[in-house]
């Protein structure tokens, strides 16, 4: 019993930032409003995404819940965080914050051939609803927020 315990607890030492390394979603994602988000680390098993490009460089976050943060530009927000990685092609348990309603959901993420599908949902992800983004190669020039 004691050996299975030390090497579970070895494993998920060791693992860990091999599963971040190895990362598929790890990137620059275009979105299907042509927007470019930067999914990336921000934890020993975690990752977030950030909206480094839009169409409208100027749009502000008008909907956002909180009126101090209306004004900010949507260029360069944190808009994920908190994706657990559960293997290199899957994270569950994330936040996703939609700067057109102003409101936040949980999500998952997962990669595979056809690119990284999002799914947010509020309560129960059967009814929740999923965006396919696709892998961008290009230099992105990234705004400042």
């Amino acid at each position: 019993m004691k050996i299975s315990v030390w090497f579970g607890t070895f494993l998920a030492i060791y693992t860990a930032p091999l599963l971040a390394a190895n990362n598929t979603m790890i990137g620059n994602w275009i979105t299907p409003d042509h927007s470019v988000v930067t999914v990336y680390p921000c934890g020993e098993q975690t990752l977030c995404t950030k909206l480094v490009w839009t169409t409208d460089r100027i749009a502000k976050d008008d909907k956002n819940p909180d009126e101090r943060l209306r004004k900010r530009p949507l260029c360069g927000i944190q808009i994920g965080a908190g994706f657990v990685i559960t293997d290199p092609s899957h994270a569950k348990d994330g936040k996703i914050y939609d700067p057109d309603s102003g409101k936040t959901y949980s999500a998952t993420m997962v990669t595979d051939d056809s690119g990284l599908k999002l799914h947010g949902y509020i309560g129960v992800s059967l009814f929740g609803r999923t965006e396919v983004w696709h892998r961008t190669q290009e230099h992105v020039a990234v705004c400042v927020p």
